[in-house]
């Protein structure tokens, strides 16, 4: 089983993107385009997990990326106590205006929900476009721009925030580079075109089933708690940077208080996520407790990542004495819900996950 991780800046980057890579509402300066690009990640999370990823990813975007689709192909092997793990995933995400599809090459199948990003720019982006929303949040949250650089001859400008470097052209990340956490990932542009024809066949999804999310109204209740979550998230780290470099000397923040000021900003977003996974654990556990073989052990595994609609996880031999071990990390990880319920702050939510 996977057991549950420390935080890191990946979550935030991750609930930002759900903000700002889902709402594509004139978010660039150029009509259209065509991106490829070649991923590269490796490091070690917390002295915990070996982490090393490659991948690719494509992004095609018309009507200044009011419609637009990303494609990434990934393969990641964690290794953690001398146990490596492999996973590839295969994703698209297509959004067209006020529809958003996630398709999931693994599970073969497609969610369409609403484009939550788009309601609220709508309400609470003060009449600014995607994309200047998404430079008024850069700067916020202490985001510079540094220079600018070349990436195949198109001069972008370069923006530097938290161990994050990017450098966007017309709105678009030609390269990004992190450092975060142990955590080193690139992502950089091997073929790029803009201005052009695009096709309406480019954006055809796979002949996969779908599952309708949508409520006929511009976004779920769920879904827009989060969102609002991770911008009160984003300004608060917004605000907690801006009093760190402020502060004695305007001193550049050490990792430990840049940390911190995370952790402390992202703390009831953070909670409600780990939190999420409580109901979950507890049917896993459940089911795990009456398998009899492998097989009927994976099929629970396969039946809460289909509810989660996260990766199932694989059991690869099923015995007295690794039943005993996976309920074991199960159970640990329900203690783990119950001190978490209780934190207060990052500190204490930090020793929880221990």
């Amino acid at each position: 089983m996977k057991r549950i991780q420390k935080i890191s800046l990946c979550i935030l980057m991750t609930g930002m993107t759900s903000v700002y890579g889902a709402n594509q509402m004139q978010q660039y300066d150029v009509k259209s385009g065509k991106v490829d690009y070649t991923i590269k990640g490796n490091g070690n999370i917390m002295g915990m997990t070996q982490i090393k990823t490659v991948g690719k990813k494509r992004i095609v975007f018309d009507d200044y990326g009011a419609k637009s689709l990303e494609e990434r192909v990934e393969v990641k092997k964690e290794t953690t106590m001398g146990q490596a793990h492999t996973t590839k995933t295969h994703t698209i995400v297509y959004i067209d205006g006020d529809v958003l599809y996630s398709v999931d090459f693994n599970r073969k199948n497609i969610t369409k929900t609403n484009n939550t990003g788009k309601a609220l720019l709508a309400a609470m982006g003060n009449g600014k476009t995607a994309k200047e929303a998404g430079l008024a949040m850069m700067k916020s949250m202490g985001g510079k721009k540094v220079g600018t650089d070349k990436v195949l001859a198109y001069t972008c400008d370069v923006w530097e925030l938290m161990g994050t470097r990017q450098c966007i052209y017309k709105g678009i990340t030609l390269k990004l580079e992190s450092n975060v956490m142990g955590l080193k990932q690139t992502e950089v542009a091997t073929k790029a075109d803009f201005d052009i024809n695009i096709d309406a066949d480019t954006f055809k999804l796979p002949d996969f089933p779908i599952t309708d999310m949508t409520s006929g109204v511009p976004e779920s209740a769920t879904d827009m708690k989060r969102t609002e979550q991770s911008m009160k998230a984003a300004a608060a780290l917004g605000a907690m940077m801006q009093g760190l470099t402020q502060g004695a000397n305007s001193k550049t923040p050490t990792a430990t208080q840049v940390k911190s000021a995370m952790q402390n900003a992202m703390l009831p977003m953070l909670k409600q996520q780990i939190l999420s996974q409580e109901e979950p654990l507890k049917q896993l556990r459940s089911c795990l407790q009456h398998a009899q073989n492998r097989k009927v052990a994976q099929q629970c595994s396969d039946k809460i990542a289909q509810e989660t609609g996260k990766p199932a996880q694989s059991i690869t031999s099923w015995n007295a004495q690794t039943k005993v071990q996976i309920l074991k990390e199960v159970d640990d990880a329900l203690k783990a819900m119950a001190c978490i319920k209780k934190a207060q702050n990052a500190q204490a939510l930090d020793a929880c996950m221990q």
